[in-house]
């Protein structure tokens, strides 16, 4: 059964491949505004009318350009790039707007995204996204992470409206939001991207193809770039938080703390951070699905998303996540510098105190060679009372036009105990088609406290294969089939673990999707395997879809079940229900839920509250906003959102910039 999935995937991938592909690297040329129009949405502004235009979108699936068309309108000024887009719709009553609120992901609503990289390094970790929906909801992924405040952010324009023939939006990006070559005339990564909700077509100005390949953006030529866009001025972050909590030995307290921020170069950033503020933040909730290593939980800490890509020394799939944020529950005094150094250096240092005897630090190097060629070379340190480690490596994968390598390499030593750990694979990636085996070995002694790592002590390998294809017609939109196989023995040469797995999902066109999945596990001396079926409706839909499933398996003579059922429903306008369920019995019955529900007041008004309940542990919070814009912003609290059982607190927190 194994061998004639595999074979079933590959035959796929021969299909996926026969598909002509058409190349990407367009040109504009950059046209500079004497007077830069008013951002607005009317689209009326003489400015308009001598702007070059970036036109014949290219469908991402098909390579063909898309029947419902974009024309876009683009000047510069020394402060940024203005963008004129008009979207056009045979049926405009079909645009689909329902995100109300700044940086949120828009799935696949109708949006358009404006790709930018003044410093045209052509890497997905460089490249920062500006969307903007048909309502003229904004949302933005600055390259290599950025804090929400708006005074460190920096501010974008955006607007939109509804038209007979579709939809047009206006917006501005100032260059001051990114990265910068200097003063001159420059070539700017560019390219268009627009999302139509109804077909869920998407499409591009230089076509990036299937695999949405970094060295087919296009380019924005003899870009006029200012000298120092950013001044190095000190920026300055602060909070000052009373609380009231009867379950703590000391009832009120009042907590403060400051961030301070300064780019010394357009390219460099340099952050320090006192007293932070986690308390106030709401966590990820971890799930209760069966797994025999720790699960990873992402990080929503402003202090930790600043810059993260330039923190990034390993994909998990290998060794494993290496530099693990979470490990650092709490500092007092923090600093992080990062930045590019040139066109293909980039680097970052972070280090954080804890109660005077308590270090972290972490470094790391990266030189990009090409789009998908770069190495990473990187060390981390911890230094706490009974722990003293070092880590220290390389990384990094080299693609060409279809096959490739991956590789890790790391040593450890944790108190006095040297361990090594190491990774290599070969990659094959065309249209539609993905597949990589990989070998590791990862020492007995190898421990890294800074990072998530599932299991040491074992070597041996895996092989995974993917295959996902998007129909333009019939009732079926979009298919993925999936196949992994992994072998691994521990260092004595014992049985570690051998397991198959794989899969099949399709999505219809009237958005409702099926997986189906099953797998087979021997887990040292334990036998496991199952099958899952999952159900998605309404897919396409974030604010009012369904999705439930089970899996049944037998694991060490024992059986497991696992159901879940989560949705979200839009109440009105503005008021967004979330709620889901999931119950795993095996040796004993866990049940978590989890109910959330959020009002939209306006663009930076919003009341939230949040009911978790786990394995009988409940805690809930209920929460009061006035954030996203410049100046003061205040939060009441009432409960604690990272706690994981209730606390009788009330807080306030207030948050100013300069």
């Amino acid at each position: 059964m194994r061998r004639l999935t595999a074979l079933f995937i590959v035959a796929l991938a021969c299909f996926g491949h026969a598909q002509e592909s058409v190349s990407g690297g367009r040109r504009l040329a950059a046209h500079p505004f004497v007077q830069p129009p008013v951002i607005d949405g009317e689209l009326s502004d003489e400015a308009w009318k001598d702007a070059p235009e970036a036109h014949t979108f290219i469908d991402k699936v098909t390579n063909q350009p898309v029947k419902e068309q974009t024309r876009t309108k683009v000047g510069v000024t020394d402060e940024g790039i203005y963008l004129a887009f008009i979207c056009l719709d045979s049926k405009p009553e079909t645009i689909l707007a329902t995100s109300t609120r700044e940086d949120q992901q828009f799935g696949v609503e109708d949006h358009v995204a404006v790709l930018l990289d003044p410093m045209n390094r052509r890497s997905n970790n460089t490249t920062s996204i500006f969307n903007v929906n048909a309502a003229g909801v904004k949302s933005a992924r600055i390259a290599g992470g950025r804090a929400g405040k708006r005074e460190w952010r920096g501010e974008w324009l955006a607007a939109a409206k509804r038209t007979d023939q579709g939809w047009q939006a206006e917006i501005f990006i100032p260059w001051s939001m990114m990265q910068t070559p200097g003063e001159g005339k420059h070539t700017v990564l560019f390219n268009l991207a627009r999302v139509q909700a109804r077909d869920q077509i998407v499409s591009f100005w230089s076509p990036l193809g299937v695999q949405e390949l970094e060295e087919n953006q296009g380019y924005l030529d003899g870009t006029p770039l200012p000298k120092n866009t950013v001044k190095p001025q000190l920026q300055m972050l602060g909070y000052v938080s009373p609380d009231y909590d009867e379950d703590r030995a000391k009832e009120f307290e009042v907590r403060a703390g400051l961030d301070l921020r300064i780019k010394p170069t357009d390219t460099m950033t340099a952050v320090a951070s006192f007293n932070p503020d986690f308390q106030n933040i709401e966590s990820a909730v971890a799930g209760i699905g069966f797994t025999r290593s720790e699960r990873f939980i992402g990080e929503t800490r402003p202090f930790f998303t600043e810059g993260a890509g330039y923190f990034r020394m390993s994909n998990g799939f290998s060794i494993g996540n290496l530099f693990y944020t979470q490990r650092i529950r709490d500092f007092d005094q923090g600093v992080k510098y990062f930045g590019d150094l040139d066109k293909k250096n980039q680097i970052g240092f972070l280090s954080t105190i804890e109660d005077g005897n308590q270090g972290d630090a972490v470094a790391v190097f990266r030189h990009n060679f090409k789009p998908r060629s770069f190495s990473i070379g990187y060390a981390t340190h911890r230094s706490h009372p009974g722990t003293r480690s070092t880590l220290m490596g390389v990384s990094g994968q080299h693609y060409g036009s279809n096959f490739g390598l991956e590789y890790d390499f790391a040593n450890s030593e944790t108190n006095g105990s040297p361990g090594t750990a190491a990774s290599f694979g070969v990659g094959y990636s065309v249209p539609n088609f993905f597949a990589i085996a990989k070998g590791i070995a990862i020492q007995p002694t190898f421990t890294v406290p800074l990072g998530l790592i599932g299991f040491n002590n074992r070597r041996g390998g895996y092989l995974y294969l993917e295959y996902g294809r998007e129909l333009r017609s019939g009732p079926i939109r979009r298919i993925l089939a999936d196949f992994y196989s992994e072998n691994f023995e521990k260092f004595d040469r014992s049985h570690f673990q051998k397991s198959t797995s794989g899969g099949g999902t399709i999505v219809f066109r009237n958005d409702m999707s099926v997986r189906l999945g099953t797998f087979a596990d021997r887990f040292e001396s334990e036998e496991s395997g199952g099958v899952g079926v999952w159900l998605g409706f309404n897919e396409s839909h974030p604010y009012n879809q369904v999705y439930v499933g089970t899996q049944q398996d037998h694991r060490d003579g024992d059986p497991s079940t696992y159901y879940s059922l989560s949705g979200s429903y839009r109440l009105a306008k503005g008021l967004d229900l979330a709620a889901s369920f999931a119950s795993q019995r095996f040796r004993g019955l866990t049940e978590q839920t989890r109910v959330t529900l959020g009002y939209e007041i306006d663009a930076e008004q919003s009341v939230a509250a949040r009911w978790v309940s786990t394995a009988g542990k409940d805690n809930w919070y209920v929460s009061y906003r006035k954030s996203g814009g410049r100046g003061l912003e205040y939060f009441l609290i009432v409960g604690d959102p990272s706690a994981q059982s209730q606390r009788n607190r009330v807080a306030l927190k207030l948050v100013w910039a300069k």
